[in-house]
């Protein structure tokens, strides 16, 4: 990906993250958008883990047949980047790739082995308050796994 594609990726998730906000979000809403995240992804017969958080607290989970526990720590890797952050996974990814002055992690003291550079974490971001939580994808590249809760979490809030 050249530099001005990073760039422009970038500017998707941002726009993104602006549209795909919740009004409230509740620890029914989690399970709702939990099983859509299911649903969409049985369909797609995707080896996938899903995650969903609400303030550091896990909501929902779900792992399919052909993920593994690899999946499990990436997903905590990606969640603790969001909540660091603010920002998508996949967006911080690019950003740091885009930075070719400073390693990411190294300057701003994150350690590999509980953050990540690998998309598909996306902010769960409630009207008036701000980020509250994650919903996040591991078991594709992170352009898909990031692409895939894109889709549903638009889905799931153009109800």
């Amino acid at each position: 990906m050249t530099v001005e594609e990073m760039q422009k990726e970038i500017q998707i998730m941002q726009d993104q993250q602006k549209e795909l906000v919740f009004d409230e979000f509740t620890n029914d809403t989690a399970w709702e958008l939990g099983c859509l995240l299911v649903k969409r992804a049985k369909e797609q017969e995707l080896p996938v883990s899903l995650s969903i958080t609400a303030n550091k607290q896990r909501r929902f989970y779900y792992a399919f047949k052909g993920s593994a526990p690899t999946n499990d720590h990436f997903i905590a890797r990606k969640e603790n980047t969001v909540y660091e952050c603010f920002k998508s996974s996949y967006e911080m990814t690019l950003t740091a790739e885009l930075d070719t002055e400073h390693d990411f992690m190294d300057f701003w003291g994150l350690d590999k082995m509980q953050f990540v550079m690998a998309g598909g974490s996306f902010p769960i971001t409630v009207k008036n308050v701000g980020v509250i939580g994650t919903v996040t994808c591991s078991g594709l590249a992170q352009e898909d796994d990031h692409a895939f809760i894109v889709s549903v979490l638009r889905e799931f809030l153009e109800k």
